[in-house]
């Protein structure tokens, strides 16, 4: 097994980086404190000695019941007091994983992580605040060198961060649809008015269709099978391959797993294994179904009926003040199915643009050709308003 040797902090006069064998303060004289938390700097050698080796592997060091001193597990008696170990407990001996690896001291006030349970420290000695480690900062994966709170860790494109490129182009966007609605204001002259009226007339007349069933009022006059829809019917199977990947154990692996803190100023690097896989891919035959579309048949009926339909419009349009509706004669059959009517104001600005206004009557009627508007008009040319000057 790999030994390395661990470290640990005076609370007494501050002095760090103690090595882990020594219990006494080289600084100031004071013992390790039962409460000790040894820990592991990041470059910490393997140990090779073979006195150091046989120290790390005797076991947790022990702290006398009676003056409260430290001492190794190789020892059967206390080395300040001489008193027998007897039932003297051990300091601790702690797994950690890789990612959790005490790197510094972190013993709180009053010895709260204290390595032994139910002794009492026999020596009056300064105890000072633990450390903890600082959040780790913010990863940049943004390849700026830096990260951003708001952007986050999007991808860059030469250097550029790509949510600010999305950014830029949301803004045109924004700002072009902006440009288009946003209206500006023309004064133009009425050149001319125009206007268009339509009568719809229908007529009631024997028309002939064709349906799956006759409707009421409908009168036979034959019928044929034609196709009414299709259906999936199954045809047969063929053959098919398909590759079927999964994973299959392919051994154990031996992987570095943490450290042991054991007890005596020493750590013990620690093993695990895991079972290791493989992609294995079978190749796999099924029968797939083929199917086919079958028509199916039906019924399908001629028939005459009577019914209400378009005939002609009677219309009317011009270019003038004057609008009305065309005359027109309705026979028995006929009736009328409703009007519509358009009225439209060409305007021309000082350059010779021209725009087209489409009002109520009421309002067109109110226009007289010649006359100076003010008008609002969007960048795609329609007008949205109209001011008499």
């Amino acid at each position: 097994m790999v030994i390395r040797e661990g470290r640990w902090d005076c609370g007494a006069c501050g002095i760090t980086g103690i090595l882990g064998r020594v219990r006494v303060c080289p600084d100031c004289g004071a013992p390790r404190p039962d409460d000790v938390s040894f820990y592991l700097s990041e470059d910490a050698p393997a140990t090779d000695d073979e006195e150091q080796l046989l120290e790390a592997r005797a076991g947790a060091d022990w702290v006398c019941e009676h003056c409260g001193a430290g001492n190794s597990n190789r020892q059967e008696s206390c080395k300040q007091c001489g008193a027998d170990r007897g039932t003297s407990p051990t300091l601790d001996v702690t797994d950690y994983s890789t990612g959790a690896i005490p790197r510094g001291s972190s013993r709180s006030p009053g010895g709260a992580h204290s390595r032994v349970g139910g002794v009492a420290s026999r020596f009056q000695r300064l105890v000072v605040n633990a450390t903890t480690d600082d959040e780790p900062a913010a990863s940049d994966d943004s390849g700026t060198g830096q990260a951003s709170p708001w952007l986050g860790s999007w991808p860059s494109a030469g250097g550029i961060n790509l949510a600010v490129l999305a950014a830029i182009g949301i803004a045109a966007a924004v700002l072009g649809m902006i440009w288009l609605i946003i209206p500006r204001n023309e004064s133009v002259t009425v050149q001319e008015k125009s206007w268009a009226r339509a009568i719809t007339i229908e007529a009631y007349r024997t028309v002939r269709e064709e349906a799956w069933s006759i409707p009421a009022g409908g009168r036979y006059v034959g019928e044929h099978s034609a196709i009414s829809h299709y259906e999936s019917v199954l045809d047969h199977y063929e053959t098919r391959s398909r590759q079927d990947c999964h994973q299959v154990p392919d051994g154990i692996e031996t992987y570095s797993c943490g450290v042991r803190d054991l007890g005596n100023g020493y750590f013990e690097d620690r093993t695990c294994t895991r079972p290791t896989y493989r992609i294995q891919c079978d190749t796999e035959h099924y029968q797939e179904p083929v199917y086919r579309q079958e028509p199916v048949y039906a019924t399908k009926y001629t028939y005459n009926i009577d019914r209400w339909v378009f005939d002609r419009k009677a219309e009317s349009s011009g270019v003038n003040d004057t609008p009305f509706w065309a005359t027109f004669t309705l026979a028995e059959n006929e009736r009328e199915n409703g009007r519509s009517e358009e009225y439209h104001v060409r305007l021309v600005n000082k350059t010779g643009m021209e725009f087209t206004y489409s009002s109520p009557e009421t309002e067109w009627a109110s226009f007289q050709v010649g006359e100076p508007l003010a008008i609002k008009v969007n960048r795609l040319g329609k007008v949205l308003k109209v001011e008499q000057k």
